[in-house]
């Protein structure tokens, strides 16, 4: 009995101590769109559910839920995503802290699920929600306003994209349009070039290329590919 309490323990604390390297890998293939396997996943949700039970700050528990949340938008399970994000957001909302960077993550992971999943409106309203908030309390030229802005200019973007109102496409449009040039604004403020900056001009010369505006739309690829080679970074399709 002893040893198997003995081994028990071991396999927890070795759980518990990988996790954080687990976490890290997720995070990285998170960016570069590569999955897990569902079986990987499923073990994954018992194994982070046994950590945020280990986790003693509510810190600890919220990375834990978040990182798992986020292997769950990887494997489109938006649903799942969806529901966690959101509980983590809300479980945050009391605190009241000066600026709560594990609330934002939770509402921009919420955000960008219904986005997947084409709920512009829902999307649109959560990511508005969050400039207000990053407003209140950043700099106006603060990184996390332009990130704000390009969110809401992107959503703007694929709802015209999608949408069979003409009127609706045209000023979608404009409103993505305006929100890329704000948020332009901001990144070229900065003392060098950045990929933000790249992604931001790639995205304006494709709403002018729906606008039928050909030559500002080739000057701002043409700006971002300038961008991209001198951070050895190519430019790519949204």
């Amino acid at each position: 009995m002893m040893r198997f309490l003995f081994f028990a323990t071991l396999a927890v604390w070795c759980a518990a101590a990988l996790m954080p390297e687990r976490i890290k890998i997720w995070q990285t293939k998170n960016l570069t769109y590569d999955v897990v396997a569902t079986d990987e996943l499923l073990s994954a949700q018992r194994a982070y559910d046994k950590l945020s039970q280990l986790s003693d700050s509510d810190d600890g528990k919220a990375r834990a839920a978040l990182c798992l949340a986020k292997a769950f938008w990887i494997q489109r399970k938006y649903n799942e995503a969806y529901g966690r994000f959101l509980k983590i957001a809300q479980a945050r909302e009391p605190l009241n802290l000066e600026y709560d960077k594990l609330l934002i993550e939770a509402r921009l992971g919420a955000a960008g699920v219904l986005r997947d999943c084409a709920t512009y409106h829902g999307a649109l309203k959560m990511y508005e929600e969050v400039l207000a908030y990053d407003r209140r309390r950043l700099a106006t030229d603060a990184p996390g306003i332009a990130r704000d802005l390009n969110n809401i200019a992107f959503v703007h973007y694929l709802a015209s994209m999608y949408g069979e109102d003409v009127s609706a496409k045209r000023e979608g449009l404009k409103s993505a349009e305006k929100m890329f040039l704000d948020a332009l604004k901001i990144e070229r403020a900065r003392a060098s070039s950045t990929a933000a900056e790249a992604r931001t001009l790639q995205m304006l010369s494709y709403v002018y290329k729906q606008q039928g505006r050909r030559e500002e739309a080739d000057m701002m690829l043409n700006q971002a590919r300038e961008i991209e080679a001198r951070l050895q970074r190519p430019c790519r399709e949204p």
